[in-house]
C-alpha cells in the first residue's frame, strides 16, 4: 500500500483524516492509493485489489462507484478532487500543486 507524504499538512495518517475529515478504512485505503499516484489514472482493477485485497469480481464495480462518491463528498473543500474516467479508473487531483497563473 502506498503511503501519503508525512509532511502534507492536510493529511493525518494516524487518524485517517484528510482536511480534518475522518475516512473509513476503505476510503482511507483508496485515498492512499490515489494519493500515491495523484495526477494519474488508477485503473479500477488496481484500486479494487488494493482496497479490498481481491481480484476483479464484477460485483465490486458498484462498490467502487459508491466509494468514489463518498470520497468526493468527504474531500469537498479540500485541495483534493477525484475524477472518474469511465470504464478506466479514478484520478486524484491536488489543487495545491496546480501552477499559479500570472495576472
Amino acid at each position: 500500500m502506498l503511503m501519503c507524504q508525512a509532511n502534507d499538512p492536510m493529511i493525518d495518517e494516524e487518524r485517517h483524516c484528510v482536511s480534518g475529515v475522518r475516512l473509513t478504512l476503505q476510503e482511507w485505503r483508496a485515498f492512499q492509493v490515489l494519493y500515491g499516484r495523484r495526477g494519474h489514472v488508477v485503473p479500477t482493477r488496481d484500486l479494487i485489489k488494493q482496497v479490498w485485497q481481491v481480484d476483479f469480481p464484477p460485483l465490486n464495480q458498484p462498490r467502487t462507484r459508491t466509494l468514489a462518491w463518498a470520497l468526493r463528498r468527504k474531500l469537498a473543500g479540500s485541495p483534493y478532487k477525484i475524477t472518474t474516467h469511465v470504464n478506466i479508473g479514478l484520478e486524484l487531483q491536488d489543487d495545491s500543486l496546480a501552477p499559479v497563473r500570472a495576472a
